[in-house]
């Protein structure tokens, strides 16, 4: 009897695919996606440490995993074959490069820490194109698992712009869910558009759909989240995908390129309308800033140069600089942090650095040199290449080849334009998604050079290539289990940051230092908001009056030569100690450092003062005043030691200038009094001083003389012409006091004087001036004014 025949369905032939699925390797991919993304903060200072560690792990469960594998240990060269393609020999020429930058370091610590970070998603990366060219299959199941993911995150931002709408929370900024700010939840849905967009292109039709609503939801998410590298980045990148269908089409003439360009711009339309709608109509209007403005209003906004725009501008002039200092090697990985100082803190006013690049191109060339920077490029360039090539020979999109480096190419496209801006490079969430970009790159490139190869098969591995297999697994293994460590020592300082970096911000330091030197590591020697361990430990013990162990901690400290803070504690502790030399020297370290930091100049100013280096002093405040004309208490402190000096015309020169500046300063404004008084009053001072003498004796014919005498030398004296005013008024003299009145009442406005004038005109009978004057001065609360006005005006008024 004939045994009917099964037709196996398409969704029979997928659960079949899936059981075939070797279950560590799936176990280890499915890891790789989830474990370093979704591991939580675990009260460190951030989440990159957890990230770090579990990614450091990964790596270690999946190279065991790897060496378990009977198949790939006797497939012959199976490891090897990374190293046999373009980007992954430019990949371990960047670790290389990396590793000697380490001779021109200034932190060796650092220089290790960030080695690690590149060698474990070297790793990472090599462990997954292992597993990819084993099994080429896992590869659909990462782009679902991914594009659910981007769907996943662009929904949790859809919920929190919800509740920026209902006043739950302050600003889109506060938006960052599961990652560490709202910048890096932004770079982990824009870099994960790829993965929707593979779909979208290449998937059958429910994997079609899935990628469109993935791109949707995805581009929609980055628009909200207002991140202008990523809008600017949408727009170029938009252009090359639709320029890429064009072509497709105009090759072959089939519609079907035309529906995705079509479905792609839909995508786009309905994200910007959904966003613009929302934003218009929805949004809080008394929260307006850039994050709520629309995506025009805030690309004009890339071209001033204010903000984050000059910052990011500088940082790269100054990598500039250091590329040109040490051109071949760089200035050491990781030290990038260390040597920029040595240019901001010539212009910063204070100690909030900017730590990073926010170009990991340009980063990573100054850190590791030309060779470094070339052989990173290069990782790039050439998965790029492998799939133009591909595309520029006419091969179509049945290849699964060509598909599969179109995600490699169009993944490290969206990658690099989050490193351009930004600097995924220490985030490990980003990371991860460079590692699955350039692994399947790896991958397809090494598919490439086996089907070029002689199609003969190649010996199985001998003896020996099975001991150099292992030796050299094991070295690979201890690197594996040092960099779990490393990250590990760095997870445990991360968690005494976040109580120091909480502290430091609040403003009062609550835990005992012993604590927190405890709790600290030997790595990182810079710890995550840009200060030496050395500096955090040293705030504490000054904050006990633990001073000498303090000093005697950071006059160790060679981490960070340029970060000024080192000197500034220095200082501080030797003033406690009442140490003044010392403390004028560390303070003169620091200001050599960073000129422009105003505390520490006034440190200086005050122990100058004490030594009377008037000069010094005056050099020091004119050429910050030079850089900074907005200070008025700087101003202030100018003129004060140019009248010590001795220069009283320059002091008034100064004073008459910072006057204009800050009319209305008060401070200002009493300075100018005191300069006035020793410029103008102080050599007719004793004419002034008698004349008060005989006015308080009521002899008011002898005061007279004095005050004629004296005005004419100070006539803008406004306390001696009141003097006079009142003389004249004792002395029946009422047109002069009425004259002297006239001037003073608009320069000082008192009630007084003007009941004053008042009473003169009602000695000259002219009631009618009188009555206008002790009114005004009645309602200026003047008692005299009111009795005035009662006795000889009130009764007149009502008649």
């Amino acid at each position: 009897m004939k045994k009917k025949k099964v037709k196996k369905t398409r969704g029979t032939n997928a659960l079949s695919r899936i059981r075939s699925m070797n279950i560590p390797l799936t176990l280890v991919v499915l890891a790789y996606i989830l474990i370093p993304t979704y591991t939580p903060n675990l009260t460190t200072f951030d989440t990159n440490a957890p990230k770090f560690l579990a990614l450091s792990l990964m790596n270690l469960v999946g190279f065991i995993t790897l060496l378990t594998q009977r198949d790939i240990r006797r497939q012959p060269g199976a490891m090897a074959l990374f190293f046999k393609t373009g980007p992954g020999i430019a990949y371990a020429g960047f670790l290389a490069a990396s590793l000697l930058s380490f001779f021109n370091a200034i932190n060796l610590t650092e220089s290790l820490f960030q080695f690690t970070k590149v060698f474990t998603v070297f790793s990472a990366a090599f462990i997954l194109s292992v597993i990819l060219m084993h099994d080429q299959r896992y590869l659909k199941w990462i782009v679902v698992v991914f594009t659910g993911m981007l769907i996943y995150d662009s929904i949790t931002v859809f919920y929190h712009i919800n509740e920026f709408i209902q006043g739950k929370i302050k600003s889109v900024v506060d938006i960052k869910t599961i990652y560490s700010n709202k910048n890096i939840l932004a770079s982990a849905i824009f870099v994960k558009l790829p993965f929707a967009l593979w779909l979208m292109f290449f998937g059958n039709k429910w994997l079609k759909a899935l990628g469109w609503l993935g791109l949707v939801v995805g581009v929609a998410a980055v628009f909200f989240m207002a991140t202008r590298a990523f809008y600017l980045g949408l727009i170029v990148l938009s252009v090359v995908v639709l320029a890429y269908l064009l072509i497709v089409f105009l090759r072959g003439k089939q519609k079907k390129y035309l529906w995705m360009a079509g479905a792609y711009v839909l995508a786009l339309g309905i994200s910007y309308l959904a966003f613009s709608g929302t934003r218009e109509l929805l949004y809080p209007k008394n929260k307006e800033s850039r994050y709520t403005q629309g995506v025009g209003e805030q690309l004009a906004t890339i071209g001033t140069f204010e903000g984050s725009s000059s910052k990011r501008i500088n940082a790269w002039k100054w990598s500039w600089h250091m590329l040109k200092e040490k051109p071949l090697f760089g200035v050491g990985s990781g030290n990038w942090k260390v040597i920029e100082l040595k240019y901001e803190n010539q212009r910063s006013e204070d100690f909030i650095y900017m730590y990073k690049a926010h170009n990991d191109f340009i980063e990573t060339t100054a850190e590791t040199g030309f060779i470094g920077g070339l052989c990173f490029l290069a990782i790039f360039a050439l998965i790029a290449w492998a799939f133009l090539k591909m595309f520029f020979s006419a091969r179509d999109d049945r290849d699964d080849l060509f598909r599969w480096l179109f995600l490699a190419a169009s993944g490290i496209a969206f990658y690099s334009v989050d490193a351009f801006f930004n600097f995924p490079a220490d985030r490990p969430e980003i990371l991860l998604l460079f590692a699955f970009f350039v692994a399947t790159g790896i991958t397809m490139v090494a598919q490439q050079k086996k089907q070029r190869a002689d199609p003969s098969p190649e010996a199985a591995p001998g003896k020996r290539q099975h001991g150099l297999l292992w030796a050299l697994s094991g070295v690979a293994l201890l690197a594996l289990i040092a960099s779990s460590y490393i990250f590990y020592l760095n997870f445990k300082s991360s968690r005494v940051q976040r109580i120091a970096y909480q502290e430091i911000k609040g403003g009062k330091l609550k835990t005992p230092a012993d604590k927190i030197i405890a709790g600290f590591t030997p790595i990182p020697s810079i710890v995550g908001f840009a200060e030496t361990q050395s500096n955090v430990k040293a705030r504490y013990l000054l904050n006990e009056g633990r001073n000498e162990e303090a000093i005697a901690l950071l006059k160790a400290d060679k981490d960070s030569p340029w970060d000024g803070r080192r000197e500034y504690f220095l200082s501080m502790g030797f003033n406690k100690l009442k140490q003044p030399d010392s403390v004028l020297f560390y303070a003169e370290r620091m200001y050599d450092l960073k000129p422009n930091h105003l505390k520490n100049i006034n440190v200086m100013v005050n122990h100058l003062d004490k030594k009377k280096e008037y000069d010094q002093i005056i050099s020091y405040l004119d050429t910050y005043l030079a850089d900074h004309p907005k200070e008025s208490k700087v101003w202030v402190n100018s003129t004060y030691y140019y009248y010590k000096k001795g220069e009283i015309d320059k002091a008034w020169e100064r004073i008459e200038e910072a006057k204009k500046k800050f009319p209305k300063d008060s401070l200002v404004n009493k300075q100018h009094d005191f300069i006035y008084d020793r410029k103008f009053v102080g050599p007719f001072r004793e004419d002034y001083n008698k004349a008060v003498a005989e006015f308080n004796k009521k002899n008011y014919g002898a005061a007279l003389p004095y005050l004629n005498r004296f005005l004419g030398n100070v006539p803008d004296h406004t306390n001696a012409m009141e003097f006079r005013a009142f003389t004249h008024y004792h002395l029946r003299n009422y047109l002069k006091s009425i004259e002297d009145l006239d001037r003073l009442i608009p320069l000082t406005g008192k009630a007084g004087l003007i009941n004053l004038r008042g009473a003169c005109y009602r000695a000259l009978n002219k009631m009618e001036d009188a009555c206008r004057d002790f009114e005004a001065a009645m309602k200026k609360g003047n008692a005299a004014g009111k009795t005035n006005y009662d006795q000889y005006c009130k009764a007149k008024k009502t008649q």
